[in-house]
C-alpha cells in the first residue's frame, strides 16, 4: 500500500509540473521587452519581437549605426518592416546623447536580405536622445522627440518625397 502511495504522490507531482507550465511565449524576444513601441507618424506600431538589426559604433569609421523592425499586421499576418538610421560621431554613443545632432540619416530596406533601399531621408528636427546603454545585453534605449525625417523615394515605385516623425522609446540591439 506504502508503494502504491508513494507511486501515486510520484505521478501527482509530475502531473502537476506539466499543469502548472504556461504553454504561451513569456520570454522577450530580442532586445523587445514586450512594450516597446514606437509612433511613426501618428500611427503607433509595435516593435517587432520576430526580428532585429543590429547597431554599431566603429571608432575606424567615426560612424554607427542603429535599427528596428515594426509590426504591420494586416489581416492574420504579421509583415516586419525595417528602419535604419546611421550616424556619424568621433565617440562612441553615450546616456544623454542626441544622436540626432550627429549627421543622422534614415534608409528605409525593402528587400532586407538584398539590402535594396527603397527611401532615404535626413533630419529634420526633434530629437533621438541615448536612455541607457547595456552593455552586457548588447542594447542601446533611445528616446524619440517628435523626430521630424525627410527625404525621398528611390526605386520607380517610390519616387515621391517623403516625411516621418518618431515618438516613443525603444531599446534596440547595439555593440560598442
Amino acid at each position: 500500500m506504502e508503494r502504491y502511495f508513494k507511486l501515486f504522490i510520484v505521478a501527482l507531482l509530475t502531473t502537476t509540473s506539466f499543469a502548472l507550465t504556461s504553454c504561451g511565449n513569456d520570454e522577450p524576444n530580442g532586445p523587445d521587452d514586450g512594450g516597446n513601441t514606437i509612433v511613426i507618424n501618428d500611427v503607433k506600431y509595435k516593435i517587432s519581437g520576430y526580428m532585429t538589426l543590429s547597431g554599431s559604433w566603429s571608432s575606424t569609421t567615426d560612424s554607427g549605426s542603429f535599427g528596428f523592425f515594426i509590426d504591420i499586421v494586416e489581416g492574420n499576418s504579421i509583415m516586419p518592416w525595417p528602419y535604419d538610421f546611421e550616424f556619424e560621431s568621433a565617440n562612441a554613443p553615450k546616456v544623454g546623447d542626441d544622436i540626432s545632432k550627429k549627421n543622422l540619416k534614415l534608409s528605409l530596406i525593402s528587400d532586407y536580405y538584398t539590402g535594396l533601399v527603397d527611401i532615404e531621408a535626413d533630419y529634420v528636427s526633434g530629437s533621438a536622445v541615448v536612455k541607457a546603454i547595456n552593455t552586457s545585453k548588447g542594447t542601446m534605449t533611445i528616446q524619440f522627440s517628435n523626430l521630424k525625417m525627410e527625404g525621398s523615394g528611390l526605386g520607380s515605385s517610390t519616387e515621391e518625397d517623403v516625411r516621418y516623425t518618431f515618438d516613443g522609446t525603444v531599446t534596440v540591439d547595439f555593440n560598442m
